[in-house]
């Protein structure tokens, strides 16, 4: 395992532990976080070049930046039912990348190269990784932690039955907005890495597939489970590197023929199908995983007769 695929699975881990709370108890589907990445990733990029902030302060500006985008859709949440949150949460983050896409300081359509690592020397992006690795780890302990509380059980109220929660005294926007600013820090905060530890952004990187990506973690390991995030990226990562595609790729060139077309290129052809098995698991995940995977693991956490209910 390469050290930039496990950069890579604690920014999309990182990400995911918020959308889980957003998928598991409020039932919200955010088709559009990833803009939170990208605000968080811009607004600590941009800090670090033009003011020369402290990459400390900058990670810490990225996610309070994704927090204020993911409560939008939070602010007009007990109007919205259903699709009419998809697609709100789309919207939200077409708005954030043609704001981005305009402005002179984020590099436009361009790349945004030259962003300072948080650490300097040949071992600057070990040490950063190491740092978002530690990160990564307290993140997961605050949501089990969240995942026992009292807050959590209020959060599932709201999405299930909001009627009991208002009967408790408690404003079922008020919930919504907690959940959504936990989500949206989860998602700055892993952001905010993006640019320090690849030293360059690009608006197509923070695009509907990462969003789907996100998405697909969750629903695979488990709504509303922190544990069920490392389920989820070991399944959407690991699998598919187990698998021969690259050996299948030649194999599909009848298909070509029979068509009267030039073969593709055997690269674009392992992207295609690795891109269509996503979108296979991402359907069986909807329509048949309710509760994702941790359900088979909880069979041999508890021993017989001492089952979760």
């Amino acid at each position: 395992m390469t050290l930039s695929l496990l950069v890579r699975l604690a920014l999309f881990g990182m990400a995911s532990i918020g959308v889980t709370f957003l998928l598991g108890c409020l039932r919200r589907f955010p088709l559009g976080f990833a803009a939170v990445l990208s605000i968080g990733a811009y607004t600590a990029a941009c800090l670090r070049i033009e003011a020369g902030w402290p990459w400390w302060a900058c990670v810490a500006a990225g996610s309070l930046a994704g927090a204020v985008v993911s409560v939008v859709p939070a602010l007009f949440d007990k109007a919205l039912v259903g699709d009419e949150y998809v697609v709100l949460s789309w919207m939200v983050a077409l708005g954030c990348a043609e704001m981005i896409g305009l402005m002179e300081v984020t590099g436009g359509q361009h790349s945004l190269i030259g962003i300072p690592p948080l650490f300097g020397g040949a071992k600057g992006f070990g040490q950063g990784a190491q740092v978002l690795y530690a990160l990564f780890m307290g993140v997961m302990l605050l949501a089990w932690l969240f995942r026992r509380s009292r807050s959590y059980q209020e959060a599932r109220l709201a999405g299930v039955c909001p009627k009991s929660l208002a009967v408790a005294g408690r404003s079922v926007l008020s919930v919504s907005l907690q959940v959504h600013w936990m989500a949206g820090l989860c998602g700055g905060l892993a952001g905010s890495f993006w640019g320090a530890l690849y030293q360059t952004l690009h608006p197509s990187m923070f695009g509907l597939s990462e969003s789907v990506v996100i998405l697909l973690i969750c629903l695979v390991g488990g709504q509303g489970e922190p544990l069920g995030v490392v389920v989820g990226l070991l399944v959407v990562f690991l699998v598919p590197d187990l698998l021969p595609l690259q050996r299948m790729a030649p194999s599909l060139a009848w298909l070509s023929r029979l068509l009267g077309v030039d073969p593709p290129d055997p690269v674009v052809v392992v992207n295609c199908l690795h891109q269509a098995m996503l979108g296979l698991l991402l359907v069986a995940a909807i329509l048949w995983m309710q509760r994702g995977m941790m359900p088979f693991f909880e069979r041999g956490w508890h021993p017989r007769g001492c089952r979760k209910v």
